[in-house]
């Protein structure tokens, strides 16, 4: 078997579509540029080509993340709803397993951040001069002193005051994870 045979015949039993990745990746790369653009006090002549449409699809965090939500419901779903094989039976769903999976692929690398982020927050974190300047929002982020409240709130992706989260950027883990909660239900829906 030719080796380019043999990936498509792995990838078609491990079920994993790799031309997601690309997406995913420049995705990824969108929010990144997206974050440094509104990181700093750029000058107005160095961020007006990025108001342009084509370029500034480049920047639009928001959109890609709205695109990882779609992405990963397309593929937490995906296993249970495509046509088996005649003669196999189709993957049934244990809802308990996958909300562990889903709490332990999500919600344990966060929490690991989480605990890095109240280190490097304390230990640190300085206020520094950079060229440009740091956007007036920016400052704001690691003022507020972590309590006991806020930190529990935290955990549960509850509380929303980007001036006292350590990780402001959660909201997305937290909505991923509330919006993998419903996956069972759609597809016990779509089944019947």
């Amino acid at each position: 078997m030719a080796p380019q045979s043999q990936k498509a015949g792995a990838q078609a039993q491990s079920g994993r579509i790799e031309s997601l990745d690309t997406i995913r990746g420049l995705a990824a790369l969108a929010v990144l540029f997206g974050h440094a653009l509104g990181l700093f006090a750029w000058p107005d002549g160095m961020v007006f080509w990025a108001r342009f449409p084509l370029v500034y699809t480049l920047f639009d965090g928001r959109s890609a993340v709205t695109m990882f939500f779609v992405l990963s419901g397309f593929v937490l779903s995906r296993p249970y709803l495509i046509q088996t094989p005649t003669g196999q039976t189709d993957r049934q769903l244990f809802v308990p397993t996958f909300y562990l999976r889903r709490i332990t692929r999500i919600w344990i690398p966060w929490f690991f951040v989480f605990c890095l982020s109240a280190v490097a927050r304390s230990y640190f974190f300085h206020s520094y001069q950079t060229v440009p300047p740091m956007a007036e929002h920016f400052k704001q982020f690691w003022n507020s002193a972590l309590t006991l409240p806020s930190f529990f709130r935290q955990c549960a992706f509850m509380l929303h005051d980007a001036t006292r989260q350590l990780l402001p950027q959660d909201w997305s883990l937290g909505v991923e994870l509330k919006g993998s909660a419903l996956v069972p239900v759609f597809i016990f829906l779509v089944r019947r």
